[in-house]
């Protein structure tokens, strides 16, 4: 049986990344309304299935 270690190490150091990108970035309020409205839709259809 073997593990998928390193695939995972590599993966948190990618969201790692990514999330650092993000903290670095200043969103305007636009950004965020898109953002919230996102996360509502995502949220309606993951209850409709």
């Amino acid at each position: 049986m073997s593990f998928r270690i390193p695939k995972i190490k590599k993966l948190n150091r990618t969201i790692s990344r990514i999330s650092n990108k993000k903290k670095l970035l200043s969103p305007n309020k636009e950004d965020m309304e898109r953002y919230v409205v996102i996360l509502f839709k995502d949220y309606n259809f993951k209850q409709i299935k």
